[in-house]
């Protein structure tokens, strides 16, 4: 019984143990199936975490192509109502001109008619220099006469003679004559005085060919402005009269003066300054930052480094001992447009006491050289104002700027909308958020320095990012609401703005090339032409009025180097030259400088408004300023400048003169004047007190 129970218990083991192992195999491909369900479940869930990445870049683009789309309708928008403005300014002025009077339409010629005059004037002063050539011509002519007379009085002497002598030419009369007469002395005088007399006829005659051939050029260039201007020349020419000594020596003088004040436009354009030269190092080195403030130094704390103020001066003492290669020491000196003078005087003096050679390198704000910018690494930035005043964390607009590593710099500027330039990046520090405002043409460089740069001005604000034409409402509330700003295609490299400065130096007109150029070339005295490619500028300090003939040169020299200038690339067909005073830029002007400061012409007229308390100005109607531009004025009026307006142009002031003075004041009717060669209208002009 019990090895029959051994048995069947032997046979239950076996059975429990072929289920066990079925159960673990069960299992084990249960667990199998779990695995592979998981790995499923998590590509599932990675498919899916790509898809949304996809859908929201798509929807990122959909939404920056649907805010370019705004963009260009909204461009679209003010170029029709550019147009309708324009066509209504049309509609204006036609309406104007069909209610004015004969005498306004005649003001509105005064430029056909000046340019009349003016060739006029060239045919009467090739008219004069025939007539000289003509009554030159008539002496020798007079000459030939009287040698003529007394020819025929010597005739009979010498008709004996003719049978011995031949009078051919290249023959020896005298000899001749000296052999026929011997040596009797009364003979011989007068074989000598009719030698003489012969010869001087062929010279006459020689002479009067000549005056015949520049007569008949003339004339012929006479038949051509005749035929251009429909002018009839007479062959009575005016009498010339004389030239006394004073206008004599005014003529010299303006001839003089022209020269010094001719400028060659070709040489200008083709000229280049020298390229700022390459950085000696990688900025790699050690440097030590000191600011100057009311006439000390002290050392800036390292968590500023690379931050300065318009307001200070700074000295900045570099050092780097390569692995292989020279040991380098510089200073630098940098100093703010703002700054006092006695601090740069302070910060110079400090410099020269840090090195042996006593040697630095005096750098103003915006003309940083490559390797002083490549120590900061695109970080370098400018706050206005004085360090000792400086308030962080407070609303404020900075821009960045420069284009390409080392030249990227940030610097602040006017808290408002006009600041704005769709060719750089803005910095805007508003209560919560700081706004990293992306222009349309910004480059990928400038927006990487403003990244690094933001987490400085940061604080616990919020960072966003926005694309230009995404603007919020509390965006441009911070800007103190939304206005226009700086558009316009970023120039190619080889059409960079070009920025030319005028100065008188011994009484030569000089022109000077700026590069680097800044905001601080822009002085009261200068008088500056800018090449923007697309227009050109002819900008005009507030005190340039005492130096008329500069302002005069400049706009000759723009509207010339316009004209005649070569590009590989055309220009646009209407190139516009536009006249910029001083406190007066508009935002197409401005746009072509960095961190532009407003405030700064008013404050170097003496003014104390800031750039919010400037008013738009009120367009006049066009009956006002054109009654305005042709009002007359006494000659005790004009001799008095500085009470004239600006619609008095100071180079033509007898165009202002009223008609019953002129006579008196110029001593000759407003036509014969209009005739007058320019050196005589000049020394007239002189005597006057109106040149």
């Amino acid at each position: 019984i019990n090895a029959e129970y051994g048995e069947k218990l032997e046979a239950e083991k076996n059975t429990l143990t072929r289920s066990l192992d079925d159960l673990q195999q069960q299992n084990k491909n249960l667990m199998d199936n779990t695995v592979s369900a998981t790995d499923k479940v998590k590509r599932e869930i990675q498919y899916l975490k790509e898809k949304v990445s996809t859908l929201t870049q798509e929807k990122e683009t959909l939404e920056y192509e649907k805010a370019d789309l705004q963009r260009q309708f909204t461009h679209i928008k003010n170029i029709l109502e550019d147009k309708e403005l324009v066509l209504l300014k049309y509609q204006r002025n036609i309406e104007d001109i069909k209610n004015s009077d004969i005498g306004s339409i005649n003001s509105q010629l005064d430029a056909e008619r000046k340019l009349t005059t003016k060739l006029k004037n060239d045919i009467e002063t090739l008219n004069e220099n025939l007539q000289e050539q003509v009554s030159k011509w008539l002496e020798e002519m007079n000459l030939r006469t009287k040698l003529e007379r007394q020819k025929k009085k010597l005739l009979t002497l010498v008709k004996d003679l003719k049978k011995t002598v031949s009078m051919t030419n290249g023959e020896d009369l005298e000899a001749k004559l000296e052999g026929v007469f011997g040596d009797r002395p009364v003979q011989q005088g007068i074989s000598a005085e009719i030698a003489r007399l012969m010869e001087a006829v062929q010279e006459a005659t020689l002479a009067r060919i000549k005056a015949e051939e520049i007569c008949k050029k003339a004339r012929h260039e006479l038949k051509s402005y005749k035929k251009e201007m429909g002018v009839e020349i007479t062959k009575a020419a005016p009498v010339v009269e004389e030239e006394t000594e004073e206008e004599k020596k005014a003529r010299l003088e303006a001839e003089l003066l022209a020269k010094k004040s001719k400028i060659d436009v070709i040489e200008l354009f083709q000229s280049r300054p020298p390229a700022p030269p390459s950085p000696i190092d990688d900025g790699g080195g050690e440097y030590e930052i000191f600011g100057i403030e009311e006439s000390e130094e002290f050392p800036m704390p390292g968590d500023k480094y690379g931050q300065f103020f318009s307001g200070n001066c700074f000295v900045i003492f570099y050092t780097h001992e390569p692995d292989s290669g020279d040991y380098i020491e510089l200073v630098y000196v940098w100093i703010g447009r703002n700054s006092p003078y006695q601090e740069r005087k302070v910060a110079e003096s400090y410099a020269k006491s840090l090195t042996e050679s006593q040697e630095y390198l005096v750098l103003h704000e915006g003309k940083e050289t490559p390797h002083f910018l490549t120590l900061f690494h695109n970080k370098m930035m400018i706050h206005q104002g004085r360090l000792a005043d400086y308030v962080p964390n407070q609303p404020s607009l900075y821009e960045v700027r420069g284009g390409r590593p080392p030249f990227i710099r940030t610097v602040q500027c006017p808290l408002r909308a006009r600041s704005l330039n769709t060719q750089s990046i803005f910095i805007i520090q508003g209560p919560q958020y700081q706004y990293i405002w992306t222009g349309r043409f910004s480059s990928p460089h400038e927006l990487e320095a403003a990244t690094e740069v933001s987490h400085i001005l940061r604080f616990d604000r919020t960072q966003l990012n926005i694309l230009e034409g995404s603007e919020t409402t509390e965006f441009w509330e911070i800007l103190q609401g939304r206005d226009k700003y700086a558009t316009g295609e970023l120039l190619e490299e080889d059409l960079k703005v070009r920025f030319f400065k005028f100065s008188l130096e011994n009484d030569e007109v000089k022109v000077a090339e700026m590069v680097p150029y800044c905001q601080g070339d822009l002085g009261p005295h200068e008088v500056v032409l800018l090449d923007a490619y697309n227009e050109m500028y002819i900008w005009i300090g507030s005190d340039i009025d005492d130096k008329e003939r500069l302002k005069k040169i400049a706009t000759d020299t723009a509207m010339e180097y316009a004209e005649k200038v070569p590009d590989n690339r055309p220009r646009p067909p209407q190139l516009r030259v536009l006249l910029m005073k001083q406190g007066h830029e508009n935002i197409r002007f401005t746009r072509h400088f960095h961190a532009w400061e407003e405030y700064q012409s008013a404050r170097s007229r003496g003014l104390t408004a800031t750039a919010t308390q400037i008013a738009r100005p009120v367009l006049p109607k066009m009956e006002d300023i054109l009654a305005e531009y042709n009002k007359k004025y006494t000659h005790e009026q004009l001799k008095d400048r500085d009470s004239l307006p600006a619609t008095v142009e100071q180079h033509r002031l007898e165009d202002y003169l009223i008609d019953s003075e002129f006579p008196a004041v110029f001593g000759m009717t407003k036509e014969e004047f209009m005739k007058a060669p320019k050196w005589k209208k000049d020394s007239k002009k002189k005597a006057a007190g109106l040149f």
